[in-house]
């Protein structure tokens, strides 16, 4: 006995509606960097509690979707990880350059601001092309 079943999935609502809280997470963690008088310490704390956001939003999605293999989602939270550890390195060695050289702490801040939108439309970029354009999805 033989079947054939037809399984389609609505995966633009599922990666909208789970991509959106993970959008607004991370736009919140890049107003951070724009915080007058390079107040660190607020920012450190923003980008620390998005970060824990995201891991526990992560652990929860995956929880949900009971698979024992990583989906494409799991990449995008790993790229969001790496992104928000590249920010934290760079906040912090701002942060010990502040007493010394105000010029070293902007060229920092400068760097973290282009740093942000650069990779998430590389790493956009490249999700498109290795999820949808190379599938043909």
């Amino acid at each position: 006995f033989n079947m054939k079943i037809d399984i389609q999935r609505n995966y633009p609502r599922f990666m909208l509606k789970n991509l959106l809280a993970l959008f607004c997470i991370v736009a919140l963690a890049y107003v951070s960097l724009f915080l007058p008088e390079y107040n660190f310490e607020s920012a450190i704390s923003v980008m620390t509690g998005s970060l824990l956001s995201i891991v526990f939003f992560h652990v929860n999605l995956s929880g949900n979707l009971n698979v024992g293999y990583n989906v494409a989602l799991d990449y995008v939270f790993y790229a969001t990880y790496i992104l928000f550890i590249l920010e934290l390195v760079t906040i912090v060695l701002a942060w010990h350059q502040n007493k010394k050289d105000e010029k070293v702490v902007h060229g920092y801040m400068v760097f973290a601001r282009i740093l942000y939108p650069a990779y998430l439309l590389t790493g956009s970029l490249l999700f498109l092309w290795v999820y949808v354009f190379a599938r043909g999805l």
